[in-house]
């Protein structure tokens, strides 16, 4: 997620490190058909989401994505709620499947920015049963 507060540059509310082993590719059609992972490190920026988190509800950062209108629509949303998402979308990058989509040149956000968001929801649900 981007900083929309222009002395800020962004938010670096997380960071995952893949150690990529190997890669299989279609020799016919010379695409990536699987990232061999052997290792993935998933850093969780705490303070800097509880920061971002402050800056949504408090308009300093706007709420043009999803999961930040999520989290500004949702006022009993956390930080903690957030690094849950976050993890959730970090946790995918992990994944064999959104490297080899990143190897083949697709989007490597889309699929863990829908969970994190679809865990945003999924919390905010609960919290207003």
């Amino acid at each position: 997620m981007e900083s929309t507060v222009k002395d800020r540059g962004g938010y670096q509310l997380r960071v995952t490190g893949n150690a990529i082993e190997g890669r299989k590719i279609n020799t016919k059609t010379n695409e990536v058909v699987d990232v061999i992972i052997s290792e993935s490190n998933i850093t969780i920026n705490v303070g800097v989401i509880s920061e971002f988190v402050s800056d949504v509800r408090s308009g300093k950062q706007d709420a043009t994505e999803k999961g930040e209108q999520i989290i500004k629509e949702n006022t009993k949303l956390t930080a903690f709620d957030m690094a849950i998402a976050v993890l959730g979308h970090e946790i995918d990058h992990s994944q064999s499947k959104n490297q080899t989509d990143k190897a083949n040149g697709k989007n490597p956000e889309t699929i863990p920015t829908q969970k994190a968001e679809q865990i945003l929801h999924d919390i905010a649900n609960k919290k207003k049963q």
